[in-house]
């Protein structure tokens, strides 16, 4: 999660969405953080007030910004996210969690194939986007939305929203892979399993199987 009080803008960075190069573009536009332990560990706690040192972790949803910000700073920030088509997004999570040995789920996750690790997920039910970007009661609590699939595109808006113009957007954090597609890990019964159990995020940000 970047903050940005001079820009006034806050990006919350959903997870395998493409975060990383947006957050490397934007990071020049905001405060340096205390990333001190101390300063970690009463951040988490709400015990610090001043919305120049609270410490926000990389992921943290919007929700959390919400709790631990002063609700002017976070009510006056634009607030924004991207997202990606579901049946995507947890192929790529997958990827991310067998192939990276520092991950603590690396031991377990690595030894499964997809449709292990759809299971798995759907046991633990924990990875939603939209738990990104929602409040508990399910309703969006940020104001822009983009979209993994016209990252370029809406990053321009983003830019153009918060008054920053052409900024450069870096492609970092991807990793190569064997099939290009990610339909070709779906046969008919997973692809109905990842749709039910990812249903909020499918119907939330207007997904299908194919767009």
């Amino acid at each position: 999660m970047l903050l940005s009080l001079r820009h006034r803008f806050l990006f919350v960075h959903t997870i395998r969405t493409g975060g990383t190069s947006v957050a490397r573009a934007l990071e020049p536009f905001c405060e340096e953080r205390d990333g001190a332990r101390w300063n970690r560990t009463l951040s988490k706690m709400g015990l610090v007030r001043d919305p120049a040192r609270i410490w926000l972790k990389e992921h943290e949803t919007a929700l959390g910004a919400r709790r631990l910000l002063p609700a002017e700073v976070f009510d006056g920030s634009f607030k924004f996210a991207f997202v990606r088509n579901p049946w995507s997004w947890i192929v790529s999570v997958w990827m991310r969690l067998r192939t990276t040995e520092s991950h603590r789920h690396y031991p377990i996750v690595s030894k499964m194939d997809f449709p292990e690790y759809v299971a798995w997920e759907i046991g633990r039910n924990r990875h939603h986007q939209h738990r990104f970007v929602c409040d508990r009661a399910g309703d969006v609590i940020v104001d822009f939305i983009g979209r993994q699939e016209r990252m370029a595109a809406d990053f321009a808006t983003v830019c153009e929203r918060i008054g920053l113009g052409d900024v450069e957007l870096p492609h970092v954090g991807a990793r190569a892979r064997k099939h290009a597609d990610f339909r070709e890990y779906y046969d008919d019964d997973l692809r109905r399993r990842v749709g039910e159990h990812w249903r909020r995020d499918v119907e939330l940000f207007g997904y299908s199987f194919d767009g």
